[in-house]
């Protein structure tokens, strides 16, 4: 049964990318959208790095004693996860109410506060980082620190995303992108933080300018940014191994990626999704024939996390540190070695069959919440970037550690949030107070020239140029992806 499943799995994947599109083509969801970055780690890492072994029938170090019937367990866990994550993220019980509920900004500001912004953000992120030399705190401090440089970052592709061809502006924001990839990669093995700072900068682009003009248009863009990310994160994957233990700087990494950098091994490692797939339907073997089930220890772990270990002595142990012993590795260092267990694994391990409802519940009323919230505020960047701040954590949740990144991605979220709602006021960003102020404070950052936001001949622009010259008093707030189809937006009232 192997085979049968491992190309179910591989359905599974193509089914998820064909949902990816169809919703974006039906505006149904974004294509940068909180719940289409957990897909792209679903597939990686719980699909394709299921399927692969499992094609194979090679099992290294994790030993599966009946594959076969482990590997329809694990289609079937799997299944329910998808079907009832998609069921209750497309309906959305009361969550999009709640989303209508939540905080919103009155300022905007203009391009040279915005530069200074991503500036501010980028020291910030510096002092967090490396100025905070008290114990256990500067733990909280770094990941806030990550979250800043990454906003940094957006904010970059906020600004230049109208204005590609500006060389000015292009200059300006590559130095900040790559000041945001300097303060992360400096002193860190991890890739998360990597990964993050470059979804961030296609994400300020898209919500900025991108979703505003017709997809012919805006998708080579895209996907040149995203070429590019991967391209770097392969790079870096291919030589941190070297890096690992060693207080690396950017420029020590510069010259490691440019003396034994390989992109082709880099992405092939990243394909594999760490044997994530493979271990998950291990643990399904292990859990409860080895040992107990752990009472959704793997989600309740998400509020222990900022609990200092040194204050809680008896602070359990998350799953992804006690794999290495439970599988009895060798040659490798138990005591720091974290082994991915895969959302279902983790599901799985906390008690079996009714915590895989548990978490495709949680997960798709959160993430839904969050998508619902950006869809309500598509032009306000205080909530654009703080969402976009920690995607990496988010492409890693599938992976596991489940509750640690879970914790690290809300975390980012809410200081880069109150970072930015502090310093709307201090850098004394225009406050929208009617319709017409609202309507100039969306277009503040886009090009003058009317074909920079649609083509007029293209079947998802605007129908009529004629709309644009009414009285701006007379018209509401304008979602500027409606107007691509000829439609005013009428946003909700702000509170």
């Amino acid at each position: 049964m192997e085979t049968p499943v491992a190309l179910f799995l591989i359905a599974v994947s193509l089914g998820l990318v064909t949902k990816i599109v169809l919703d974006a083509l039906r505006k149904r969801v974004e294509i940068l959208s909180i719940r289409n970055f957990l897909f792209i780690g679903f597939i990686v890492f719980q699909c394709i790095a299921a399927a692969v072994p499992l094609l194979a029938q090679y099992y290294p170090r994790y030993v599966l004693e009946n594959p076969s019937n482990t590997a329809v367990r694990y289609a079937v866990l799997m299944s329910i996860f998808l079907v009832l994550f998609i069921i209750l993220y497309d309906t959305g019980p009361f969550v999009a109410k709640c989303a209508r509920r939540m905080p919103r900004s009155t300022r905007v500001p203009d391009i040279w506060k915005l530069l200074l912004l991503a500036s501010i953000c980028l020291a910030l992120s510096a002092i967090l980082r490396f100025g905070v030399l008290i114990p256990l705190i500067n733990i909280l401090t770094t990941y806030t620190g990550l979250a800043l440089a990454s906003m940094a970052a957006g904010i970059a592709g906020w600004v230049w995303a109208p204005r590609l061809m500006n060389p000015a502006v292009a200059i300006v924001a590559i130095v900040i992108v790559l000041s945001a990839l300097s303060v992360t990669i400096t002193s860190s093995f991890g890739r998360r933080g990597l990964v993050s700072v470059c979804v961030c900068v296609g994400w300020g682009m898209y919500y900025s300018h991108f979703r505003t003009i017709s997809k012919a248009r805006y998708l080579p863009y895209l996907a040149i940014v995203t070429a590019v990310g991967v391209l770097f994160i392969a790079v870096f994957t291919s030589v941190r191994g070297t890096a690992h233990g060693k207080n690396y700087g950017p420029l020590d990494y510069a010259k490691l990626i440019a003396t034994q950098g390989d992109p082709i091994r880099g992405l092939t490692l990243l394909a594999g999704g760490q044997e994530t797939g493979h271990v998950s339907m291990w643990l399904m073997e292990v859990y409860p024939e080895s040992y107990e089930f752990e009472d959704m220890m793997g989600l309740a772990y998400t509020a222990m996390v900022p609990v200092p270990r040194g204050w809680w002595l008896d602070k359990p142990v998350p799953i992804s540190l006690r794999i290495p012993k439970m599988a009895k590795l060798r040659h490798v260092q138990l005591g720091s070695l974290t082994i991915g267990p895969g959302i279902l694994g983790t599901a799985w391990a906390d008690g079996g069959w009714y915590p895989i409802i548990i978490y495709a519940a949680f997960f798709a009323l959160a993430f839904r919440l969050l998508d619902e919230w950006v869809r309500l505020n598509p032009t306000d960047l205080t909530v654009i970037l703080p969402v976009g701040a920690a995607l990496g954590e988010v492409i890693a949740i599938p992976r596991g550690e489940v509750a640690l990144f879970t914790f690290i991605y809300f975390y980012a979220l809410t200081t880069s949030w109150l970072a930015l709602r502090m310093a709307a006021p201090l850098l004394r960003f225009q406050r929208i107070t009617n319709d017409e102020t609202a309507i100039q404070a969306t277009t503040a950052l886009a090009p003058p020239d009317l074909e920079s936001h649609a083509e007029l001949d293209d079947p998802d622009a605007l129908q009529n140029e004629e709309q644009w010259s009414e009285p701006l008093q007379e018209r509401p707030r304008l979602d500027w992806a409606e107007l691509a189809e000829g439609e005013a937006f009428e946003a909700p009232e702000r509170t």
